[in-house]
């Protein structure tokens, strides 16, 4: 009898001491945790803080290239458009005589038609981001999706460009070597450098301002400007949203 008090009793100091501690074990259980919780706050801080940074140095590195891409796309514009005033105005030529038509009128005419225009962009930082996977950094989603539309953009430019090309390559050069004296035209553009072309060969006017291939060369020159025209246009309000976007995010 007296070992199974004893045994009670002992029981009941075990338990007496467990009650005692148990407050003392969840605060130290608590203190680790609140500790851990705080590292892991200290280390996504640390973390985000490294990624806000990343993010401002591409962002302006991007925004750099935009720029010079837009100024280098309004150029490309403006030489569009000055090539396809050209078009228009001299295709009214093939309303008059070719007697009354100026070698000076008919070359510029040729000249304007041989627009060939190239759209080479910097992408350095661009593609950096899409090849790396780095553009998961950039915070705002509508200019994660913006960026990531570049290609389509290019690609449409990168079409009527190379349709350009092929007018010119299979259509426009092969008529004017067989139809044209080219020296003139050739020294406005100053092809193959500072050479000073002449024209010994006379007599062509005729033969091309009465012929409907020329002409239809010319008006099809002017469609063909046209769309390049609205491509670029196109990448021109593109990459002005791209700017903006850019610059809302870095204010």
């Amino acid at each position: 009898m007296i070992k199974f008090f004893r045994k009670i009793r002992h029981k009941l100091w075990i338990e007496n001491k467990v009650r005692k501690y148990l407050p003392y074990a969840i605060g130290e259980i608590a203190l680790v945790m609140i500790g851990i919780l705080l590292a892991l706050q200290v280390n996504n801080w640390n973390e985000n803080r490294k990624d806000r940074n990343t993010e401002s140095i591409i962002l302006h590195n991007l925004l750099s290239d935009m720029e010079e891409n837009i100024k280098q796309i309004r150029r490309k514009i403006g030489g569009c458009n000055r090539s396809q005033n050209v078009l228009i105005t001299k295709r009214e030529l093939f309303n008059f005589p070719a007697e009354q038509v100026t070698n000076s009128n008919l070359d510029t005419l040729i000249h304007a038609i041989n627009n060939r225009s190239s759209f080479d962009p910097y992408v350095g930082t661009l593609n950096e981001l899409l090849n790396s996977g780095s553009i998961n950094v950039i915070k705002n989603e509508d200019l994660r999706r913006l960026i990531s539309s570049w290609s389509s953009y290019l690609d449409e430019v990168r079409q009527e460009e190379d349709e350009v090309d092929i007018m010119l390559n299979d259509y426009v050069i092969p008529y004017l070597i067989e139809n044209a004296a080219m020296a003139d035209w050739m020294s406005l553009g100053n092809y193959g450098g500072f050479v000073n072309f002449k024209n010994y060969h006379k007599g062509y006017k005729t033969r091309m301002l009465t012929d409907l291939r020329f002409e239809n060369l010319v008006n099809y020159s002017i469609s063909r400007n046209k769309w390049l025209i609205l491509r670029y246009t196109r990448m021109e309000e593109y990459l002005q949203e791209l700017i903006e976007l850019i610059k809302s995010e870095l204010n």
